[in-house]
């Protein structure tokens, strides 16, 4: 599934021809008319409230021949300039041939997974078997917690890690300190991170192992609960104000109350600086206006953003954003936004939040929560769910809002699998859902897993890893998009209570 590291969603596709957003786009009721002679461009906050139509008055309308360009069934693609759109590669990734020795080692007795370790070990080469030995590395895992697989398990990743042309060596070195730390060796685990810390200058490689340091100072059974206020003033320093990590240290909720006087202020910029962009948030108003919902959905989902970054201004992607926010397609907004953020963190500003954490169909949202579900905590689920796309479909056939499986439907009453399109329905299966998972683990942490990963493969995780700290367990879950994913729908709770 698509995650977006920074902002993160897990869905893939939607599809064509639902609705976009949870408002009526075209007929807002809160149409306030505005004096268009103001010499000075008013910031987005105020004009927060305007409607469609109210922008694309402001923007200027098309010309004729624009228009009807852009409402021809099968052409409506010629008139834009094709360098604004992204161009699919298909590239062999490391990360495919590390998940070829997975695959193949799984497939193993243990006893033999150990034989080809101690092979490995002994013959290994940077040059020759690096990604094989990384491979049956993670793959010894699944026969924790033997002891002889956790021992044979930390050789090779300590191998791997000398490797200093491997594309995953950060992430050995990052794992080979959980294990330690597993295993009750919080100085070697420390002592491994801090190494870590100085393979790379990822930003969020930064956040995520300040954080493991924090947690494994607090001792064997430290908690997140604990973590806030952990920083010094001058940990602060290269903690993204919204990472999940910075929230779980305790900075998020302070570092926005503190960039609140500082941020810029965000002004209209409706036109873009080159020829194939100049007319675009008046191209994307007018689609939106004569409900081309699959056009703008295209149009957001196949816009090169790099592109977008060299050629223009800030001001014009916040503004894009912004557009795409109002139509009701927060997919696009949230895809700008981190490659723009991404490039200038320095320009952060709590006036974005609302861009990226959009409040989308609170009152379904409610009553579907009743009384024993937190609604706040739904929200944060349905955004890293979908975006909340009404249509979203992933790639395993999981739908709409909470992207429910048609299985899992069946199981609530639910016949038609089309009927997972409408919030109410989707939402209340996927409520219930959750409900049942909350029961079942007693832990928010553990749900939130097993909505992304599936129920039994959270119980197989928390035999693998026997440990009394959940955040440590978190942080050993070994598939990324669910690690992540918890972590996300978490931050996402805590900004949405800020908001």
């Amino acid at each position: 599934m698509l995650l977006i590291l920074l902002f993160g969603v897990t869905f893939l596709s939607a599809h064509p021809d639902a609705e976009l957003g949870s408002h009526d786009f075209v007929n807002n009721q809160s149409f306030i008319p505005h004096q268009w002679q103001t010499p000075l461009m008013p910031l987005l906050k105020d004009v927060n409230h305007w409607d469609l139509a109210e922008f694309y008055q402001y923007a200027g309308e098309l010309s004729e021949k624009e228009k009807h360009c852009l409402i021809q069934k099968d052409k409506w693609k010629t008139c834009f300039d094709s360098t604004i759109f992204v161009e699919k590669k298909i590239t062999d990734l490391p990360q495919n041939k590390v998940s070829q020795w997975i695959k193949k080692f799984s497939s193993f007795r243990p006893f033999r997974r150990m034989a080809q370790a101690a092979i490995l070990e002994k013959d290994f080469n940077c040059e020759e078997n690096v990604t094989k030995a990384y491979g049956l590395a993670l793959s010894l895992e699944k026969d924790f917690p033997e002891s002889e697989s956790q021992a044979w398990a930390r050789a090779l990743l300590h191998k791997v890690i000398q490797c200093e042309r491997f594309p995953y060596r950060v992430e050995a070195a990052i794992r080979l300190g959980l294990l330690y730390l597993l295993n009750g060796q919080a100085n070697l685990a420390i002592g491994m991170w801090e190494q870590a810390k100085e393979m790379t200058n990822v930003r969020y490689v930064h956040e995520r192992v300040t954080y493991l340091i924090k947690m494994a100072q607090r001792g064997p059974n430290g908690n997140g609960e604990n973590s806030r206020n952990s920083l010094t003033s001058g940990d602060y320093e290269g903690i993204f104000p919204i990472s999940p990590y910075g929230f779980l240290l305790g900075s998020g909720v302070d570092q926005i109350e503190r960039l609140s006087s500082k941020g810029p202020s965000w002004s209209l910029q409706i036109e873009g600086s080159q020829q194939s962009t100049r007319h675009l948030v008046r191209q994307l108003l007018f689609l939106a206006l004569n409900q081309r919902v699959d056009q703008v959905r295209w149009i957001g989902e196949q816009l090169d953003i790099n592109f977008f970054l060299r050629t223009e201004s800030p001001e014009f992607l916040v503004n894009l954003a912004f557009v795409f926010s109002k139509i009701g397609y927060d997919l696009a907004a949230f895809r700008i936004l981190h490659a723009f953020l991404s490039q200038h963190p320095n320009l952060f500003s709590p006036d974005l939040l609302p861009l990226l954490f959009p409040i989308r169909f609170w009152d379904l949202i409610v009553e579907a929560s009743a009384d024993d579900l937190d609604p706040i905590l739904v929200k944060a689920l349905i955004r890293q769910e979908s975006a909340f796309v009404v249509n979203a479909k992933s790639r395993v056939r999981a739908m709409g809002l909470m992207q429910v499986m048609p299985g899992m439907a069946r199981v609530f009453g639910v016949r038609n699998i089309k009927d997972l399109l409408q919030p109410p329905i989707n939402l209340r299966v996927g409520t219930q859902y959750f409900r049942q998972l909350l029961q079942r683990f007693g832990s928010v942490d553990y749900a939130l897993a097993g909505y992304n990963a599936g129920p039994k493969k959270v119980e197989e995780w928390l035999k693998r890893y026997p440990t009394s700290n959940k955040e440590l367990f978190i942080e050993l879950i070994p598939y990324r998009e669910t690690r992540e994913y918890v972590r996300f729908v978490r931050r996402n709770e805590q900004i949405y209570r800020y908001l």
